[in-house]
């Protein structure tokens, strides 16, 4: 494993509909979303687990960075769905968990064995594996902030 890599609610850091604290995917239904473009991975992922409930989010604006989303979501246009560690470094929004289990994920390197055995990472993967390590560790250091 690399990194744990939640989902996070994104709000504005005054929004009066919902709190500092956790919140499901069910209460965040009922205000209206802003995303990331139609066809996206991540968007097509919380759309699919909205279905159960009988609905699915009601987008105010879809965008085609996490940037943009969260600088939409500052101004109170809406909430987002978005990793926390690609928004943790944000001061200007407010990242609430999602108390959801599918919300909960992990970031995984995965290789598949060199001649069909299993033993030590060749030496290109440890380097990509260290290399990865080191980003995520520089980017929690540099943000003051782990989720």
């Amino acid at each position: 494993m690399i990194q744990d890599n939640s989902l996070v609610a994104i709000t504005s850091l005054n929004d009066p509909a919902i709190d500092n604290g956790s919140i499901s995917l069910e209460q965040l239904l009922e205000h209206p979303f802003i995303g990331l473009t139609r066809a996206n991975p991540l968007q097509d992922h919380i759309d699919g687990h909205a279905l159960p409930y009988g609905q699915r989010p009601t987008y105010r604006l879809r965008l085609p960075t996490i940037d943009a989303v969260c600088t939409a979501a500052a101004t109170a246009t809406g909430v987002a769905i978005l990793p926390a560690h690609a928004v943790s470094h944000r001061r200007d929004i407010r990242m609430n968990p999602i108390t959801d289990q599918w919300a909960n994920r992990r970031l995984m390197l995965c290789t598949t064995p060199p001649h069909g055995h299993y033993g030590p990472l060749s030496a290109t993967a440890q380097q990509l594996h260290h290399h990865i390590d080191a980003a995520f560790h520089t980017a929690d250091n540099a943000s003051g902030a782990r989720y």
